[in-house]
This record gives C-alpha cells, structure tokens and sequence, in this order.
C-alpha cells in the first residue's frame, strides 16, 4: 500500500483512497460536477470507513474525487474550514500567540477558493459547528439577499464531510485542485489535547464579527433585569418621559471609553487586530480574554467575553461567550447586575438628560426601555402601538448538521430565506417520526411528534418550491407506497376472483368451512395534499404512525376554520379535528355517507404556505379563541426581488436519506391498530434549559395579549417538539448520542431555534395585523363609496352601521382614520342657508380596490 509521500503527480484518485484507507480514515467518492457531494450513498461511512473491497468498486473510474467523513468513522478526526486566505493568518497568528508550536502539528490543506483546510485528531470532535461569520458584502447581498451573513471559519466533525488532495479537480467548481502545504499529512495526522483544540476554537471565534446574542440590549425593566433588590417603577405614579431624551445608559455608552470601564477591574488590554481590541481578564498575564470593537445592530460597541473564568460575565445560553454595552459592563462590574441603581449613579454623575416629569425614572437607554402603556396624571394618554421589528436573520448554524446542509443549499439554490426552508423541513422530519416517539418533558407532561408550520407571503414570493423541496423526500417515499399498493391491488383482484369462486362452490356444498375473503390491501402512506377532514380521517386510521398534511395554499384549512355550520352556530368540525390531530387525543369522525371512524391517536403535521390577506382573515376573534392558528410556527419574510440564480441547485441527497432513516423509526409498540411511541426523556443540562425557557415564556404571557399571549402558550410546548426532532435528527445521522435521552447540546440548539420563532411569530402577528387595519380601511372607504357615491357624513356611517358605530363620535373617528390614511379629506361645511349647524361632509378618494 503507497503512502502519501510516496505518490507522484501521475497516481490515480484510487491511490490516495486507498492511502487515506490505511492511514485510519474513511474516504468516498466525490461527483465531479462541481456540486462537492459526496458520489452515491456515504452515510454509512461516517462512522465506519468502507473495506478494500467496496473502496475498489468505489473508485475504479479516475474522473472521480476524493473526499473525507470526518469524525467516528475517520478515527475523531476534525477539519477546521478557513474559508477566505485572508482570514488565516490572523487566525494562525493568534493560536501561536497563545499556544507557540500548535500550529506546526496541524495538517495544512490550500483549498481551491482559495482558503485552508486544518485537519487534526482529537479525543473529543463533535457535529459541524460555525466559528466565525461576516455580513454580506453589498454585492454578495445584491446576489444573494437571502444570505445576510457569510461563513468564515466553520467545522467538519461528526457528520462532516470534506474534499481532499488526490481526486479530479473537476469535483471543486472552479476546477482547481486541493494541495497540502504545511505539517503532516493527512496520513500522518496528529492528535492534539482537547485544551489545544479549545485554543484553536477560540482563536477562531475572536475573528467573528456577527454578533447574534445582545443581552444587555434585549432585557425588559423587570424583576429579572434590575436585579432582585432593584427598585421597581411605580405604576400608579410613574410616567414615562419624551423617548427622544437622551437616558443615563444612552449617554453612557456614547461617551464612556472601555480603558475607564474595564482598567479598574483589573483588565489589560492584549492586542489589536484592526478596529478590534483583544483584552486579557484579570489574574491572567497573556491571551485574550475579550474583545471590544465590534457592534451591535443599535450601534453601540460591545465587550465580547470568550472566557468562562471573566467574573462578573456569564455565559449566553450555556456559551462561552457573552456581550456586553458599556452600560452593561459597568452595571455588572460596580452594582452587581443592578441597572436600575447603576443608572442612578450615572445620572448622578451627570450622565442622561434630566427627567420631564416627576417620578419619571430616567433610567435606560432607549433600545433597553420598555414604552408600554403606564398611568399616570395626564388623562386618557393614546396607546403606544407595539413597533413591528425588522426579520432577523434565520440561525441556520443551530440546526443538526444534516438539516442545516440542507436548508442553505435549498435557501441559496431557491434564492429564498433560509427560515421558508427550515420550517417545512421540521414539519416533514416530525411527519416522519410521527407516532414512533414522544418526548417526556416531566412525569406528567409529554409532547408528540407533531409541528405546524405556515410560510406567509405574497404570490411570487417562491412558497410553493420550498414547500416541494422541503417535503421532496417524503413525497419520494409515497412514489414507492404508491407502486407496491398497486401491485398489492392486482395481487387483490385475482386473490378476490379465486375466492369468489371458492365461495360459489361453498355455497353449493356448504359442509366445508366458510372461505375467507382477502383482505383489502391498505394504502400506506405519508403525506396527504390538500385533504378534507373526512378524507384525512381515513387515511389516517390506514397510517397510525401520521402524515404529514401539506397544502400548497393553505386558504382551504384555514378558510373552513371560519365555516359555520347552520342552525346552531357551531364552527365546523375541521377544528376539533385538527386540535385532535395535533395533540394525538383520541377523535371519532362521523360521516354522513358511511360509518364512523375511530383514531385512538392521530397525528399530523402540517406544512403550507399562505397569503397574508387570508391568514388575516383567519385571525378572527372566534380563531383567537378555538387555539388552532396559534399552534401555527410562523414565517413571514420581507418582500423581495429574486435574483437569476444559475449553477446552484438544491443538494438534497443527504436530507432524503435522513428523512428515510427517521421514517424507519420503530416505536414501542403495534399491534395492527393500537400504536405506543417510544419515550424519550431529558438529561439534566436539557432539563435545567428548558425550565428556563418555560420561565421565559411565563412571564411573556403576563405582559402578552389576545393571540400573542396564546401563540407564547403553544410556543412552550413546541420546543420541546422541535428538541425532538433535533434529537432524533442527530440519532439517524449516527452521532455520540443517547437515542432515547435529550442531551444539553440538542436543546441548547433547539432553544435558540425557538427563541428565533419567538421573535418571528410575534413580529408576523402584529405585521399582519398592520396590514389587516390598512385593508379594513380600504374595503370601508369602497363601501362608503358604494353605498353614499363617496361623499358621506358621520351620522350617515352611524346610522348605516349601528352595531359597529354606537355614536357619530364613533363614525367620526373612523373617518378620522380614513383621513390619516389618505383615503379621504373633510369637506368644509358651506351654508345652504338653512337653521342649524351645518353638515360636515367626507369625501372618500379610494383609488384601486381593496386588497387581497
């Protein structure tokens, strides 16, 4: 067997196969299209590397690449991917900084972008990470608008896979091949302790210019925030200020410097690298410890604490890695992460505008306070509307690695945004666990494996491809359920028409056994389009495991939630049925053509896309109420113009055979009609983290309304369906995991997914509901001018309307708002003349129609 060294420029891929083979790891064939996929089925071999023999068959053409699965299979061996030259040498710079001669163990890989590819053994590797990321360049953005931030360093570990000096350079797109060029080769690979491979990991993450995570920036003045003995604002005596003033924490942060901060304490400042200072903590001589230079989306510089050791600074979400204003900072540092008392103090030395009003607490800064309604001696003070937030960027980086891979390869092949992928891809994963699990949160509380998914967007908005892809493997499975059920029906047929001659003879000679009649063949399947109730009912009592019900538009469901049967102003069974469905509780659908059915547990998921003025006509009180569209998780990305995308197309082979693997789960039990899932439960770490997101959300819910406070309810639950998937997703790819325990990792991953949807539903909600308002005015400034030829005053939109205008001063207000919307102007009085005052009249300007 030749090893590396001994390889000329004339050796075949099937050489270095077969060297890669012998050196321990688990080489495959790479297609040579420029799609850098992994030729034919390669999941195997990421924990366990192929034999001679089906290495030989592998590789027998030479137009093939060369590639590596990394982690088990490979022996622990990890890549770390610098995807840009010009992010290397700081990186390299900075692990010599803190660890001298680390970097010459290290195999050294020029990749084709070119960028470096650093390979290396070690005890501890674990499933794809991203390490470091940059925003978009302005052109990257015109070409991608999907794709608002870029990959600079990232992982191929447990999972992973990755292109290797040796093969057809026509496996890279732009044809150029991957060389090795400094350290030990890949045949030769070190193993590194799992305190260097922390060293190499965090002089990574130092190069990360996205911060994701702004604790100091996202809190509310509550409890939690001010600390436990803060001093709480007065409700019955406190009013807020004009929110133009500049706060303490404001004026703070624009004016204080990180040297007057951070000094005292004992910090020292490392090195710079550009607009970024490293920092070293306290009782440390060398290394960095933090950075300052970077900045958050409001503009304020922001402390980064990479160490577990820097005292006051936690973690994030159980990182270690946490940011912090200045204001932050300083409050930690001096009052004990008491912000009220810190603003005090500021203020006292000067910091802030004073306040405008008596008992105003003048104390956070603007994108720290919260603006919500407060009594105080001004009477009858206008609500504050709830602002709509901008979408944030999906965190992509926090799915399982196969998921992920999947998602930006469809998002950027699709030119859509990652999150109309990743949401009916969750959907389908559940649809295909379906029955076989459930997740135990405690004793007595268990979730199913079910999810509801909706992406809202306007026609052209790409909804329907990324339904089709995401369910792709799915659909490919009921192709197959299709032909064996047809093959099943004609095996049927002629079983039938022998057994219907058995019977006729039996019936002439009856002294023999009764025959018994073939049983009808049932057709298996997994997912159901645009199904009625009734239909579903049925397919579902065939398919106890579930299915996944997907709807192109979603209209058709949500349109019959708003059905009312007649007589008794009952809403039509659909809802029961899908509340049903959702939950796994038993439900009983009576037909009035044929005999009832019974499903002891059916089980859907739902994925679809829908058209904001229909998921608008949906949000109706009596929907708010029944709880079916608040288990919806939501997706309503801005509009966009999508760019020509030529060359990418969705690289989908891996989440299909995931999808398989999930859909080949077993459960607990089955006896042909009764199915019992498999239960899995939650290791501590998992625990503690999900009581803390339950703890978030409870406390949401007290300052929530109406269908916020009911979607933050359904929200609970829906992580630990989504920690599910993640678990089970991680299980099939053949990572270290226990398969029926949920470990901190997955529901670590699986919260900040959660906390994304948060934030996104909440901000679909009120987007949608900005819109409904516009759209109610149109249709009424169409209606006046249908019925009063435009030209209407307060009393006759009263009169017209009692029951939704009480009083003129109602109809007036409404033309008011009207007004405000340019959909009409007030027409001065003229004196006709006559006794009394005279008619003030509203001119409706109603261009176009109403919206749909």
């Amino acid at each position: 067997m030749s090893t590396l060294a001994e390889l000329n420029g004339h050796a075949r891929p099937s050489d270095y196969a077969f060297a890669y083979l012998a050196a321990g790891l688990s080489p495959v064939p790479v297609n040579v299209d420029g799609s850098k996929t992994p030729r034919g089925t390669w999941k195997r071999f990421q924990t366990q590397a192929a034999t001679e023999a089906e290495l030989a068959t592998q590789f027998l053409a030479d137009n093939v690449g060369v590639g590596i699965c990394y982690g088990a299979g490979s022996g622990n061996a990890e890549l770390i991917d610098v995807d840009e030259e010009a992010s290397y040498q700081p990186w390299a710079d900075e692990v010599e900084r803190s660890a001298p001669g680390l970097l010459a163990k290290l195999c050294i890989i020029k990749t084709p972008r070119p960028g470096r590819h650093v390979v290396y053994r070690c005890e501890h590797v674990e499933h794809n990470q991203k390490l470091a990321m940059r925003l978009a360049t302005p052109e990257e953005l015109q070409d991608k608008p999907g794709e608002p931030t870029k990959t600079k360093i990232e992982t191929r570990g447990q999972g992973g896979f990755a292109i290797a000096p040796g093969g057809d350079p026509a496996a890279h797109p732009s044809g150029r091949p991957y060389v090795h060029v400094a350290g030990p080769p890949l045949t030769e690979l070190s193993t590194i302790t799992v305190e260097e491979r922390g060293v190499l990991f965090r002089a990574a993450r130092l190069l990360n210019e996205v911060v994701e995570v702004e604790p100091d920036e996202m809190k509310v003045p509550d409890a939690a925030y001010y600390g436990k003995n803060a001093a709480q604002p007065q409700a019955a005596t406190t009013t807020y200020a004009d929110p133009s003033a500049r706060t303490p924490g404001d004026d703070f942060n624009a004016r204080a410097s990180w040297e007057e901060i951070l000094v005292p304490h004992g910090w020292t400042k490392s090195h710079a690298m550009g607009d970024v200072q490293h920092w070293t903590r306290p009782g440390k001589d060398q290394g960095t410890s933090a950075t300052t230079g970077l900045k958050s989306k409001h503009g304020n510089d922001l402390l980064c604490v990479f160490s577990t050791s820097a005292h006051p600074f936690p973690g994030a979400n159980g990182s270690p890695c946490s940011t912090h204003t200045k204001f932050g900072a300083y409050c930690l540092l001096n009052h004990n992460g008491d912000f009220a008392a810190a603003a005090r103090q500021l203020a006292s030395e000067g910091y802030g505008d004073a306040p405008q009003r008596p008992g105003m607490p003048n104390w956070m800064p603007d994108d720290e306070r919260d603006f919500g309604d407060v009594p105080g001696p001004t009477p009858k003070t206008p609500k504050r509307s709830e602002p709509i937030p901008p979408p944030q960027p999906y965190p992509v980086g926090s799915l399982p690695a196969e998921l992920s891979e999947f998602v930006e390869s469809a998002a950027s092949a699709l030119d859509v945004c990652p999150s109309t992928i990743a949401l009916p891809a969750l959907a389908t994963c559940a649809a295909a666990i379906g029955n076989a699990r459930q997740v135990r949160v405690t004793p007595s509380w268990s979730e199913v494996c079910a999810i509801f998914t909706a992406n809202i967007g306007r026609s052209g908005s790409r909804k329907s491809p990324a339904l089709s892809a995401a369910a792709g493997p799915l659909n490919n499975l009921d192709f197959d359920c299709t032909d064996a059920h047809q093959e099943s029906l004609e095996q049927y047929e002629e079983d039938n028409a022998r057994f219907q001659i058995r019977l006729k003879e039996w019936r002439k000679s009856p002294d023999e056994p009764k025959p018994e009649p073939p049983a009808v063949p049932i057709e298996h399947r997994h997912v159901a389009s645009n199904c009625t109730t009734e239909k579903l009912a049925v397919l579902l009592k065939d398919n106890p495991r579930g299915l996944l019900c997907l709807h192109d538009e979603l209209a058709s469901l949500l349109g019959n939630m708003d059905r009312y049967a007649g007589g008794g102003g009952k809403v039509s069974g659909d809802v029961p049925f899908y509340l049903s469905a959702y939950n796994a509780q038993p439900y009983r659908h009576d037909r009035k053509t044929s005999a009832s059915v019974f499903l002891r547990r059916p089980l859907l998921s739902i994925a679809g896309g829908c058209q904001p003025s229909i998921f608008n006509q949906a949000m109706s009180e009596e929907n708010r109420e029944n709880g079916l569209l608040a288990r919806f998780l939501l997706t309503f990305p801005d509009d966009r113009t999508h760019k020509w995308v030529d060359g990418d197309r969705v690289n989908s082979f891996t989440y299909s055979q995931l999808v398989t693997d999930l859909a080949e789960l077993q459960p607990a039990g089955f006896d042909g009609k009764k199915i019992v899932p498999e239960s899995i439960g939650l290791d501590d770490g998992a625990r503690g983290q999900f009581k803390e997101w339950f703890e978030e959300i409870q406390e949401e819910r007290q300052l929530a309304q109406d269908l916020e406070a009911a979607a933050l309810a359904k929200l609970e639950g829906a992580a630990a369906r989504v920690a599910m998937v993640f678990h089970c997703v991680r299980a099939a790819s053949e990572e270290p995991v226990d398969p029926f325990t949920i470990d901190g990792d997955t529901m670590r991953s699986a919260l900040t997914v959660m906390r994304w949807q948060r934030g996104e539903t909440l901000r679909a909600y009120r987007a949608l509901e900005a819109n409904s308002e516009v759209r109610n005015r149109q249709r009424l400034a169409h209606w006046l001018t249908d019925r009063f030829g435009g030209v209407v005053t307060p009393r006759d939109l009263q009169r017209n309307k009692p029951a939704k205008y009480a009083t003129a001063d109602d109809a007036e207000q409404a033309l008011n708002e009207l007004h405000a919307s340019g959909l009409g102007e007030w027409k001065a009085p003229a004196n006709d003349g006559k006794r009394g005052r005279p008619k003030r009249e509203f001119v409706v300007s109603c261009p176009g129609s109403p919206g749909h």
